[in-house]
C-alpha cells in the first residue's frame, strides 16, 4: 500500500521523537541514571586536590615580597628539587567553629591550626622557625575549594631574606629540612645590614643578612614572647610591650649585666616583633638585636665581647 506523502512526512516526526526520547533514558557518561525510572543528578560537585605533604610550589608573578603572595599566584612543581619558594610540611583538618564559617577561616580562627604548624616547623626544622631566615604561612583552603566542602589546612615554610613585610622569597632548590639543625644551621639569624638610618624607639626594619665576620650593623640576640593581648599597632606600644623585654637577652648574649647594657653609651638593644597575621594567629614573640647608638658598621661580632668600648 502507499502511503500519502502528508502521512509520511507525519510518520519520520513521531520515529524522531522515540530517538530523542530513548536516548534520554540511556543515561550519559557525567552521571545521568540508566535504564527508566531514575532521577537525572546534578551538576558533578567541584573537585579540587588536596594539598600534601612535600609539595613545593613556584611562582608566576615577578614579585616576591612576602607581602604580595597569594596562593593564587603560585604553581605546583614536580618536586622539591626543582625551583620553588613554598614547602608544605604538614595538612591537616580544621574543626570546630572554624570549620562552620561560610567563608574560609583566617585570622584568631586559625589559631589552632597555626600552634600545629608551628610544632611541625621545629620538627622538620630541627630548630625554631623565629631564630632564622624562615617563615611559616597556614593557609586555608580558597573560596571555591571552600565552598565544595574543603575544610583542610596546610602549613608551608620560606626562606626569606629577613623576616618583617618588606621580607624578600628566595627561591631555592632542595627542601628546608633540618635547615636550622647542627652547630652552624645554613639559614640561621647572625648579623645584619640595616640600610635604615635608626631611631631610638622605631623597630628594626628592612635588614639584610651579612657574615659577622664582615660588615654589619646588627647582630641577632634571641627572641621573646608575650601573653595574650591585642597588636601593638605602634611604635611606642610594641617599645612597651618588647622593649625592656629584650634587653636582658641582648645583655646576655653580649656578657654585659643589664646594669651594664642601659648605661652603656655606645651599644644598645632593638627589636622587632611578628607581623599582624602572625600575632592573630597566636604567635607574640620578637626578634632581639644588639647595634650600636650611631648604626655605626661592625666588622667582627659583638657575642660576649662584655662591657667594652668600641
Amino acid at each position: 500500500m502507499t502511503i500519502p506523502s502528508p502521512a509520511r512526512a507525519l510518520l519520520s516526526i513521531l520515529a524522531s521523537l522515540m530517538v530523542v526520547l530513548a536516548a534520554g533514558c540511556t543515561g550519559s557518561p557525567d552521571g545521568g541514571q540508566a535504564g527508566g525510572g531514575g532521577v537525572p543528578s546534578s551538576s558533578p560537585a567541584p573537585r579540587f586536590r588536596q594539598p600534601r605533604v612535600g609539595d613545593c610550589y613556584a611562582p608566576e608573578v615577578s614579585s616576591r615580597r612576602m607581602s604580595y603572595l597569594r596562593p593564587a599566584d603560585m604553581r605546583l612543581v614536580d618536586s622539591c628539587d626543582v625551583r620553588h619558594i613554598t614547602e608544605t610540611i604538614q595538612v591537616g583538618e580544621l574543626t570546630g567553629p572554624a570549620a562552620r564559617y561560610e567563608q574560609p577561616a583566617a585570622g584568631v580562627d586559625l589559631s589552632e591550626a597555626y600552634t600545629a604548624c608551628d610544632a611541625a616547623s621545629a620538627a622538620f626544622l630541627g630548630g625554631d622557625r623565629h631564630t632564622g631566615r624562615v617563615r611559616l604561612r597556614v593557609l586555608p583552603p580558597s573560596g571555591e575549594q571552600w565552598s565544595a566542602g574543603a575544610r583542610f589546612f596546610h602549613c608551608d615554610l620560606i626562606e626569606a631574606n629577613t623576616f618583617d613585610q618588606d621580607a624578600e622569597m628566595i627561591e631555592r632548590e632542595g627542601s628546608l629540612k633540618a635547615a636550622l639543625s647542627g652547630d652552624t644551621p645554613p639559614l640561621a639569624e647572625g648579623c645584619s645590614i640595616w640600610p635604615e638610618e635608626p631611631d631610638d624607639l622605631r623597630p628594626v626594619h628592612g635588614l639584610l643578612p651579612a657574615p659577622c665576620t664582615s660588615a654589619h650593623q646588627l647582630e641577632f640576640a634571641g627572641i621573646v614572647v608575650t601573653g595574650p593581648r591585642a597588636y601593638p599597632d605602634t611604635t611606642d606600644l610594641m617599645h612597651v610591650v618588647f622593649g625592656a623585654d629584650c634587653d636582658p637577652v641582648v645583655a646576655k648574649y653580649l656578657g654585659m649585666t643589664r646594669s651594664q647594657l642601659a648605661n652603656h653609651r655606645q651599644i644598645r638593644s632593638v627589636w622587632w616583633p611578628t607581623d599582624r597575621e602572625s600575632w592573630d594567629n597566636g604567635d607574640r614573640s620578637a626578634r632581639c638585636y644588639a647595634t650600636t647608638f650611631d648604626n655605626r658598621t661592625l666588622t667582627k661580632p659583638l657575642k660576649g665581647a662584655g662591657n667594652v668600648k668600641l
